[in-house]
């Protein structure tokens, strides 16, 4: 091989190593940022299971996601990306106090706040978080009967947590539509629904009479 051929290569499997360490180096903080992310989230999940059991109340998924997302984003930018117990101690622990808060107040302090107080094992108070809550239950006269709202759906009854604003309310039996609502939701509001209709009567669903509590 000519000399000057082979300082040539030489230098250009050099830039080729050297570019592969970079990329490598790179993505290590991607990997441990999205291993940290599944297990924080599980752990959020978890624990916002558990505190709609005790309360007696149903957190559809459309109003704990943005949440959730939220608590691995904030725990996960911190040095616990690399210890997941702690990481996914921290998770339950916030969410539970977040949800606690949402289903008693309506609100709950903010995220990054929550987050850094629990690290540092303080009682720190924050600014209130941007989502407000209320509450709506929807009762059915069968048994077969689903409430829908939003993308969610849920069992007839049950004491649904949403975020406040526009709702569009149907109860599905079996297949049909048989009845339906839209209402504004507004922080620390309750609101109920009730639906007397089944499949096949009416052939349209029903305005659902609903009541603010």
């Amino acid at each position: 091989m000519h000399p000057i051929t082979q300082r040539t290569g030489g230098k250009t499997m050099s830039k080729l190593l050297a570019s592969t360490a970079l990329i490598i180096t790179c993505l290590a903080p991607i990997g441990a940022f999205a291993e940290c992310a599944m297990v924080v989230k599980e752990a959020a999940h978890g624990a916002v299971s558990a505190i709609a059991k005790i309360r007696d109340v149903v957190i559809p998924d459309q109003t704990s996601s943005g949440v959730i997302n939220e608590v691995a984003t904030s725990i996960c930018a911190t040095d616990l990306s690399a210890d997941d117990r702690r990481a996914a101690e921290i998770a339950a622990k916030v969410s539970t106090q977040y949800f606690e808060s949402a289903i008693r107040l309506g609100k709950a302090t903010e995220i990054p706040a929550l987050v850094e107080s629990a690290i540092d094992s303080t009682n720190g108070l924050g600014a209130n978080d941007y989502r407000r809550f209320g509450a709506l239950t929807v009762t059915c006269k069968s048994d077969a009967s689903v409430v829908e709202v939003r993308s969610s759906r849920m069992s007839c009854s049950s004491r649904a947590i949403l975020e406040k604003g526009e709702l569009s309310v149907k109860v599905i039996d079996r297949t049909d539509d048989v009845c339906e609502a839209k209402l504004t939701l507004g922080e620390r509001q309750e609101f109920s629904c009730d639906c007397q209709a089944v499949a096949g009567a009416p052939a349209i669903p029903l305005q659902m009479a609903c009541t603010r509590r």
